[in-house]
């Protein structure tokens, strides 16, 4: 299921005036949806749905709109920086890993009570970002580390024979995580 702005008549039920309650804090997103604003659709009622990519793109015979064009894909491949220049196997690949980051994703881990948690130690805010990664949130608990990489070959063999690392990189804490159990 994923949530969409209603349109009526060629119209966003989603008014300027409901946008700035919304950031004061004065209504929040249940009454949004009590009031019939958004919706959240599934795949079955999305087949009878005509759906806007944009605000500036809604027509008369539009049901609904994308709150933002770029979560059409979800919310782990809206956060792949410049991803229109990538073929589409590597978005779906980078959306997969995405998944699978590791960083600081609770301040209370120790306190959790999960059967395994795996932590990254000196998590780094990305060189490059997405107007996603703002909206999420994303650089209060970043996701990973920027590695300073040279693709080449050494001593004969090919980059896909083996990773060279700098030793004093590793002795610096590069990409150190702890698995707890």
């Amino acid at each position: 299921m994923r949530p969409l702005i209603v349109v009526d008549e060629g119209v966003s039920k989603l008014t300027n005036e409901l946008v700035s309650e919304l950031k004061q804090g004065e209504i929040k997103w249940p009454d949004l949806l009590k009031q019939g604003v958004m919706e959240y659709l599934d795949a079955e009622e999305e087949e009878n749905a005509y759906i806007a990519l944009d605000l500036d793109k809604v027509e008369a015979d539009h049901t609904h709109v994308e709150i933002a064009p770029y979560i059409v894909l979800g919310i782990a491949t809206s956060i792949i920086p410049y991803a229109e220049h990538n073929q589409s196997p590597r978005n779906s690949y980078e959306a997969a890993m995405a998944k699978q980051a590791l960083g600081l994703f609770a301040t209370n881990f120790f306190k959790r009570v999960d059967t395994q948690l795996h932590l990254l130690h000196y998590p780094q805010m990305p060189l490059v970002k997405t107007k996603p990664m703002d909206v999420l949130g994303y650089f209060e608990r970043p996701l990973g580390q920027n590695f300073v990489v040279a693709v080449l070959s050494y001593e004969g063999y090919n980059m896909e024979d083996a990773v060279v690392f700098n030793k004093a990189s590793i002795d610096r804490g590069l990409a150190r995580s702890t698995l707890f159990r």
